[in-house]
């Protein structure tokens, strides 16, 4: 009787023992996931480990909720919302399960629902310096940053640091011309998180608006390379190069930033202007023409015509005629219908390579979606009765020698 009181004594430690051990795998994966999660970036691994987890375990809170968050890293957005609702559902004494929900209505626009949750939020648990932080995020959304300032304030007293914080701040310091204080409110995000993207934007943003240029590269191209379409970042970034000397990197940004502001009807002077001189420093043809096609091997911006025709019109401006048609014909493309830039090419068929029936194809073919156009018209007109007269006119035979040889220089 004795010997079979201990057996079950020992089974009993044994599962308990099992549970256990369960209990810490389980927690071990949750804190794996939220590591992943705060890096932005989740191994498949570790989203099966949380799916085994909900499966087992429904009701878990933090799995919800961080499920939840792998979802919405990928583009998930539907199945993400519903994953932070059941979290909150599940969760409703568990502060993150209304941060998580509050994080992805502001993200999905909900203002309304996400404004009302915070509230509920911040009445249930007044101690949780996050939600104040949310609340922040909320007014902020709506510009209104004198509120969103004083619930920052009141979340900068948490004792557990709020990574986000500091950028949330600096980036109304920024906004309001505080550029010192913008870039000490970023370092508070960088001790935590030192690759942070925003941080990093709004520290370098606000070094390259005090002049100190050199500093500013770092966290720029930090920004930069989390994102390249951000046209403040990328002209920033371009601005501080330059001045620093680096001619040759400033022109990935500069040409970024002229990508994200060209429009087919009305181009940003300033894009022009910085990309204009980024070019005037750089030593040869040949090394525009290199760093323009790494670019568009690196980004997907090789299919946007307003890129190509801006990008022209400024290479013919320093002589650059052989790529700024390159660029115009690119353009032309994925934009057949663009009167302006079968002008260009046309001029520079004519003016560079002597190339007169090409010339006055391109000329037809402006006029098609230009017709109004008096200066086409004229264009078309002297270049058919030149090509009428070629052979009787010796200026222009002289000229056609003069280009063929410089064209072999």
């Amino acid at each position: 009787m004795r010997i079979f009181i201990l057996s079950l004594l020992f089974v009993s430690l044994a599962l308990i023992r099992v549970d256990a051990t369960a209990a810490d795998t389980a927690q071990a994966i949750l804190d794996r996931a939220q590591e992943q999660v705060d890096a932005g970036a989740v191994t498949g691994s570790t989203s099966q480990d949380l799916e085994k987890i909900v499966e087992n375990d429904p009701k878990n809170a933090r799995a919800r909720l961080l499920m939840g968050e792998c979802l919405q890293l990928i583009g998930l957005k539907e199945q993400a919302l519903e994953q932070f609702k059941l979290a909150l559902s599940y969760g409703p004494d568990y502060p993150p399960a209304y941060v998580g929900l509050v994080k992805e209505l502001l993200r999905e626009g909900q203002l309304g629902q996400a404004r009302t949750l915070i509230q509920q939020a911040k009445a249930k648990f007044p101690k949780d310096h996050e939600i104040e932080f949310w609340l922040g995020n909320f007014y902020q959304s709506r510009e209104q940053d004198t509120e969103a300032m004083r619930q920052y304030q009141e979340a900068a007293k948490s004792e557990k640091p709020i990574i986000g914080l500091g950028s949330a701040m600096g980036k109304i310091a920024f906004t309001s011309g505080k550029y010192f204080d913008a870039i000490v409110y970023a370092n508070q995000d960088l001790r935590l998180k030192p690759k942070m993207p925003l941080a990093n934007q709004i520290k370098g943003m606000a070094l390259h608006e005090v002049g100190r240029f050199g500093e500013a590269i770092p966290p720029l191209a930090i920004a930069f390379n989390a994102n390249a379409f951000n046209k403040d970042v990328s002209y920033a970034y371009a601005q501080s190069l330059y001045w620093k000397g680096d001619f040759k990197a400033a022109l990935t940004p500069a040409l970024m930033y002229l990508a994200n502001t060209a429009h087919l009807n009305a181009n940003d002077p300033k894009a022009k202007r910085l990309v204009s001189d980024v070019i005037a420093r750089l030593p040869s043809e040949k090394v525009v023409s290199e760093g323009i096609t790494s670019v568009v091997l690196i980004y997907p911006i090789n299919k946007m015509p307003a890129y190509h025709f801006a990008l022209g019109d400024v290479l013919d401006r320093h002589g650059y005629t052989r790529i700024a048609m390159r660029e115009y014909e690119t353009g032309l493309r994925f934009k057949p219908d663009f009167g302006r830039a079968w002008y260009r090419l046309g001029l520079d068929y004519e003016s560079k390579d002597g190339n007169y029936e090409a010339a006055l194809d391109c000329y037809k073919k402006a006029r098609l979606y230009l017709p109004g156009d008096k200066q086409l018209v004229w264009q078309q007109t002297r270049l058919e009765d030149r090509l009428a007269n070629r052979k009787d006119d010796l200026a222009w035979q002289i000229k056609d020698k003069m280009r063929t040889l410089s064209n072999k220089k």
